[in-house]
């Protein structure tokens, strides 16, 4: 995905691509999770993104580098998370 009319690496658009969705997660996260209530008293410090979610994320980084398989290497084990398998993509 070209977020800019420009001739960067695929790594550079992927790394683009990521830090977008990791930023719309971050909203639907808050929004969805915390009463608006909450949010004004939130100490936003403390919020934690699920560690899943970063998995999937570096593996899309992952699978733009070159000498890496196209699923970013290994299977992480999912461990016990009530995240549902990470975020959906805003791309």
């Amino acid at each position: 995905m070209r977020f800019l009319d420009t001739d960067e690496s695929p790594e550079f658009d992927a790394a683009i691509s990521v830090a977008a969705d990791v930023d719309c997660q971050w909203d639907l996260f808050l929004a969805n999770t915390y009463t608006l209530e909450q949010l004004r008293q939130l100490d936003f410090a403390a919020v934690r993104l699920p560690v899943e979610w970063f998995i999937g994320w570096r593996r899309q980084l992952s699978s733009t580098e070159p000498g890496t398989s196209p699923n970013g290497g290994p299977m992480e084990s999912p461990g016990n998370s009530e995240a549902g398998g990470g975020p959906p993509s805003v791309s």
